[in-house]
């Protein structure tokens, strides 16, 4: 019997650490997640994306690497409200420059997605802002910010 029991305590911790895993899910690029070692009021570490399409393709261009950070700028003031956040993008390509269309999963009262549009040239850094929120999230502070799930997709790609 107590070794039964011990298998379900063992059982329901694990249970319980996903859970919380999933619950602290992070805002991510692709595969990559944004990470804060230094807080919420820093900027993340970089996450480096190579964006590509079949544009960039047809003309025989490699892709562009892409340094993102991102900070929050503010908390969700209610439960209506959502965090906001600066985007940091910089082409670290020398060569190519590069346009992209992206979106957060985020849609605005009318449920419309709302998109960015960026140029960059060799080297540039452009930001701009993001905002998100989600049913049920409750975020007291700025370090609630850093815990929530919404991930960029990218609509269109293009060199310049």
């Amino acid at each position: 019997m107590k070794k039964i029991n011990t298998i379900i305590a063992v059982t329901l911790f694990v249970v319980a650490l996903a859970l919380n895993q999933t619950a602290r899910a992070q805002i991510s690029m692709g595969t990559e997640k944004f990470e804060f070692p230094n807080g919420a009021e820093e900027w993340s570490k970089p996450v480096i994306l190579k964006v590509t399409s079949e544009k960039f393709e047809k003309k025989g261009l490699e892709g562009v690497p892409l340094e993102f950070k991102i900070k929050v700028v503010k908390k969700a003031s209610s439960k209506l409200a959502p965090c906001k956040y600066e985007v940091e993008v910089k082409n670290l390509s020398d060569k190519q420059g590069v346009s992209f269309e992206a979106r957060n999963d985020y849609t605005d009262p009318q449920n419309k997605y709302i998109y960015h549009k960026v140029k960059l040239k060799p080297g540039q850094t452009e930001t701009f802002d993001i905002a998100y929120w989600s049913l049920g999230w409750d975020v007291k502070t700025k370090e609630g910010c850093t815990t929530c799930s919404w991930h960029f997709v990218f609509v269109e790609v293009k060199p310049i």
